[in-house]
């Protein structure tokens, strides 16, 4: 390959247990179907995972590259979660694992995946914006020959996440007199101590942190939530 030719990713793969996890494929306007499109990514990873289950089960180890006719998948098996690109089929091994390398350290870095237990509750939704990030610096690098690590990247684009580990609500709501709620709401009044972050709470109900964020600052507005935002050391 020329050096001079653009590190082209065409689609990228995070797999948990065999299960996608993050799922990005480069497409155009007029390809988009979001139900083929989440259809596709789930067989397509069956199949990934697959090949990795079936080479280690006959004894010669993690692959490291599937060839097609038109493109090449590349694995990377990090911290139990297995990181697969696509891209085309001239493109050297060794490019691929630098790629998958970084891609994986950012990941990891950002969402301290090891002490999750529940990975439906977390939001990988923004890591879409960290790649593109990663695959810009990617290609500036392979002209320049400058180096690139997780925390440059990171230091790029603010972590989202981050926001909600930092918001503490406060509960103002009796709910033994208050009998109208839904099962749903009083689960999510009953976690709220003034203690926990608005993180971990969605953790605790298996929700997008958003989403729960959003919910409280409508009852914010009445003086049933107080929303308060700490410092990083400030929780415990």
């Amino acid at each position: 390959m020329n050096e001079n030719t653009l590190f082209d990713v065409r689609s990228l793969y995070i797999l948990k247990d065999g299960v996608p996890v993050f799922h990005w494929h480069y497409i155009n306007d007029k390809e988009l179907n979001i139900e083929k499109e989440e259809k596709d990514s789930v067989l397509i990873s069956g199949f990934l995972s697959a090949i990795v289950v079936f080479a280690n089960e006959i004894g010669i180890g993690e692959p490291k590259s599937y060839l097609t006719d038109d493109i090449k998948f590349s694995f990377l098996n990090k911290n139990g979660f297995l990181f697969v690109i696509s891209i085309e089929k001239d493109i050297p091994d060794e490019q691929a694992y630098d790629f998958l390398n970084i891609v994986s350290k950012t990941f990891i870095k950002l969402y301290d995946v090891g002490d999750f237990h529940n990975l439906q509750a977390i939001n990988f939704d923004e890591f879409k914006e960290y790649l593109f990030e990663i695959i810009k610096k990617f290609n500036i690098k392979n002209i320049t020959n400058e180096k690139i690590n997780e925390d440059e990247i990171i230091k790029e684009i603010p972590n989202k996440s981050n926001i909600y580990k930092n918001l503490i609500p406060k509960c103002y709501i009796d709910l033994e007199r208050n009998k109208h709620f839904s099962s749903l709401r009083r689960t999510l009044f009953k976690l709220i101590d003034g203690n926990i972050s608005i993180y971990n709470i969605a953790q605790k109900m298996n929700y997008n942190p958003q989403d729960i964020y959003y919910t409280l600052r409508s009852y914010e507005k009445f003086g049933y939530i107080q929303i308060k935002k700490i410092d990083n050391n400030e929780e415990s």
